[in-house]
């Protein structure tokens, strides 16, 4: 079984979200499985080449409308220590920036995202016609490759080794569609036509890419159950596209993402002071008396900290944050966030620190390490996300023994249940309405268990023996590939 996953972000190259992680991860799980994947990904300039040396592949050049640019391919591996072979999709144009979507100074998406990431499609099109490995399978994620599956479809059926490639698409986020006005169609290939004669390339007199990919992709799939169900029940998760997956709902599967491990473990973790087990806690309690010193606060052991690492946005809750931040703070409890995003968050947060400066610790910036000491120091970890399709943090946390607390929505749903006092069962604390109210009642929750140390305990251990390693989810992936081939038309 040979596989192409296709993503415009990969941890450890390049990171903006969770499809990083998954793209990353996932292809180790499923090597693991013998199965012959491959990775292939743009080349940002901002990638260590030091760290990760590449060797040339293959040069040639890429139409984006009526120009032609150079596509240049590098191979990597995925690790020094396995050998997932990578290949880069290098430009200097469209790749050699500061930011991956977005200009970091203005914040703002790059103009000419559409040309981007048509480049990159169509670099990978023309590569699969020069390489002498063709993958049965082309896994596309995002609609940063929504195009894809349209292409080999419609633009390749004919030809004698693409033709023949299968796809399976993953969504890993409704909210960001890949909507562009209908000329964008010169750019790309197909003809303009489209727009107004073939549904697929409809949408409110615009073209969706990742409506493209719903319609010709084999098979669908996205970041956790709970959430295949959300994006084809309403307006609210699938954002004008629920009809469509509706349409193809036999089609529609989840499978929940994995953790990896190897990066967050208490056990192992290197980017923490103090490594610690369910068994010898005292690591946690030295970890969270360095995130404090790290965020200049006191706190007495009886008080909490709620960590939170984050993209400021709405989605991720922070609307509700807004309306809930001062009651919050007026909590026993000390308050630290990680994370970057929407000017208006930033200021309600420096505003916070003003008025509640020996309460709240805040660092707008991506800092991994910072990340990984939140999880081993906190004693909760707030995710009050609007929607998520699978959410990762909330994983790492339960192996950290930090405690989520959670808006009951798609991964979130799947992964946390909420605490029983009369069974001691559950692993965390979640809230069913997004309200402030409900979200500040889940808090208080927390806080008030937080003071019996024996519930604590039991909440702490149910949390810590969770297993979402990728190898469950690797498993299914490799079912759903093999779903799709054994439904190849002859």
């Amino acid at each position: 079984m040979k596989i192409l996953l296709a993503s415009a972000e990969v941890t450890p190259f390049s990171k903006v979200g969770g499809l990083a992680d998954v793209a990353g991860a996932l292809p180790t799980a499923l090597a693991q499985l013998d199965v012959d994947i491959r990775i292939i990904t743009p080349g940002y300039g901002s990638v260590n080449r030091e760290q990760f040396p590449e060797e040339a592949a293959a040069t040639f050049q890429v139409p984006v409308g009526e120009k032609s640019y150079q596509a240049e391919i590098r191979q990597t591996a995925l690790s020094e220590t396995q050998s997932v072979p990578v290949y880069f999709v290098q430009n200097e144009h469209f790749f050699n920036r500061a930011g991956i979507y977005t200009d970091p100074d203005s914040g703002k998406a790059y103009p000419d995202n559409d040309e981007r990431f048509i480049f990159f499609i169509r670099a990978i099109l023309a590569w699969l016609q020069e390489h002498d490995w063709t993958p049965d399978i082309l896994h596309s994620n995002d609609h940063h490759t929504g195009l894809l599956p349209a292409y080999i479809t419609d633009r390749y059926s004919e030809h004698e080794t693409i033709g023949s490639i299968r796809n399976l698409f993953t969504i890993h986020n409704m909210g960001y569609q890949g909507i562009y006005p209908s000329d964008v169609l010169k750019k790309t290939g197909f003809p303009e036509e489209y727009s107004r004669n073939k549904e697929a390339f409809q949408f409110h007199g615009k073209v969706n890419f990742m409506k493209v990919a719903l319609h010709y992709a084999d098979k669908i799939n996205t970041v956790s159950p709970t959430y295949a169900r959300e994006i084809m029940s309403s307006e609210e998760f699938g954002f004008g596209l629920e009809e469509v997956l509706h349409m193809r709902r036999d089609d529609v599967s989840g499978i929940l993402n994995g953790v990896d491990y190897s990066d967050w473990s208490p056990e192992t973790d290197q980017l923490i002071p103090y490594q610690y087990s369910m068994n010898d806690i005292s690591g946690k309690r030295k970890n969270r008396d360095e995130l404090l010193r790290k965020n200049r606060l006191i706190a007495e052991h009886s008080t909490p900290i709620i960590g939170m690492v984050s993209r400021l946005v709405d989605q991720k809750g922070f609307d509700l944050m807004d309306e809930v931040l001062e009651d919050l703070l007026s909590l026993d409890l000390r308050f630290i966030l990680l994370g970057t995003g929407e000017r208006p968050y930033h200021r309600l947060f420096e505003e916070a620190k003003q008025e509640f400066p020996d309460k709240i610790g805040v660092t707008f910036t991506y800092d991994n390490p910072l990340a990984h000491l939140i999880e081993a120091g906190s004693d909760m970890f707030l995710m009050p996300s609007k929607y998520e399709p699978c959410g990762l943090n909330q994983m790492y946390s339960l192996k950290y023994g930090t405690i989520p607390i959670v808006h009951a929505t798609g991964g979130l749903a799947d992964t946390i249940r909420d605490y029983d006092p009369a069974t001691h069962t559950g692993n965390g604390f979640s809230f069913n309405e997004y309200t402030p109210e409900a979200l500040l009642e889940a808090v208080k929750r927390a806080i008030n268990t937080f003071r019996n140390k024996a519930r604590w305990k039991f909440i702490r251990d149910n949390a810590m023996e969770c297993d979402f390693s990728w190898e469950v989810s690797a498993r299914k992936y490799k079912e759903l590939y093999n779903d799709i081939l054994s439904s190849r038309p002859e």
